[in-house]
């Protein structure tokens, strides 16, 4: 009977040890199991995100319109007469004022020196009549006859030296003057062509818009203009005039651009492309993973002082892998582009920027 109790006096401290650790030990897995049951609104999720930037809404308006010289004029005599001397060729430079075609003048230039001898003489006699007037020896009148003589030869002299300045054809303006078609002993009258003359300095284009981009429109506007003569260059200009009507018809107005062209490798009657570039408003840009759809629309995930919330987006234009959306979103504010499925409004979230090659 003595084992059985000393088993008994050794084996009651162990078993209250052993009791004591089980029930320490179970209180240990409850509070971890507690922790493990933390809500998951309280659990941090981590994302990926990258930064809202500014981007403008820029749209391109592309036209076709024909090419001409900003100045261009077909040359014609200005009265019926034979050609004496072409003084021009086809493609040559020529300077407003230089002779390009004289004309028969032989009798014009006599008219001229008739007038100049009979205006000569009305005034010596004018003069005679004025020294005689002073001494009483002739009448008043005569006096005044005499001087209406004299204003009216120098009527006719002045006739009689436009005549003759008819009987030449100058340049109106600087420029390239054409072919020639006519040649000397022609007899040529007011509706003969003599050649073009154009001032290809800078290309005149003239071309249409829709009304809607009216008040895009100003005057001095950069225009890029293509040609097939030259597919692989782009030519600037700008916007010269703006038409004041829009027509009924079509609803567009007209608009003309000038092209510098100070090579003279641009001609008049070419075919032109001619776009237009609008920059428009200022938007909240993000990458188009960002974006997310749901029934009241598409919208994105921002994070906020730690904190994921949900914005709505209206969707305004896409652009290489960025979607422009109307949000209330701020420059360089970090947007979800991966791990947005376990988000919820005011959720804390870990983030790290995600490299993309732009």
């Amino acid at each position: 009977m003595a084992i059985p109790k000393l088993l008994g006096l050794l084996f009651t401290p162990a078993l209250a040890f052993f009791i004591w650790y089980s029930g320490a030990l179970g209180n240990k897995q409850e509070i971890g199991g507690l922790e493990a049951r933390k809500p998951a609104s309280q659990m941090q999720v981590r994302v990926v995100v990258k930064p809202v930037l500014e981007m403008h809404d820029a749209k391109t308006f592309r036209s076709v319109g024909t090419g001409r010289a900003h100045k261009s004029v077909s040359l014609h005599p200005p009265v019926s007469e034979e050609i004496l001397e072409v003084l021009f060729k086809g493609g040559e430079s020529v300077k407003q004022g230089q002779v390009l075609v004289r004309l028969d003048d032989r009798d014009e230039k006599l008219a001229v020196e008739l007038a100049q001898v009979r205006l000569n003489e009305a005034r010596v006699l004018l003069k005679r009549y004025d020294s005689a007037a002073k001494g009483n020896a002739i009448a008043e009148n005569e006096v005044v006859a005499a001087r209406a003589a004299v204003d009216v030869a120098e009527v006719v002299l002045k006739q009689a030296q436009l005549a003759l300045t008819q009987r030449t054809v100058l340049a109106p303006f600087d420029g390239t003057v054409g072919i020639p078609r006519v040649d000397p002993g022609d007899r040529i009258t007011a509706s003969t062509e003599i050649a073009p003359l154009d001032d290809q300095s800078r290309i005149q284009v003239d071309f249409e818009i829709p009304e809607i981009l009216i008040d895009s429109i100003k005057p001095g506007m950069k225009v890029f203009a293509r040609t097939p003569a030259f597919p692989d260059e782009q030519f600037a200009g700008t916007v010269e005039a703006i038409n004041t009507r829009v027509d009924p018809l079509t609803r567009t107005i007209q608009l003309r651009t000038l092209i510098p062209n100070p090579r003279d490798r641009l001609k008049s009657g070419m075919s032109f492309e001619v776009s237009l570039d609008f920059t428009g408003a200022t938007y909240p840009s993000i990458p188009e993973i960002a974006l997310k759809w749901s029934r009241e629309g598409s919208y994105v995930w921002v994070v906020r002082e730690g904190k994921s919330h949900k914005v709505m987006a209206r969707v305004i234009a896409r652009s290489r892998g960025y979607v422009m959306v109307e949000a209330e979103l701020k420059a360089d504010e970090p947007v979800v582009v991966a791990g947005a499925e376990r988000l919820r409004d005011g959720r804390e979230v870990l983030t790290g920027q995600l490299k993309v090659q732009e």
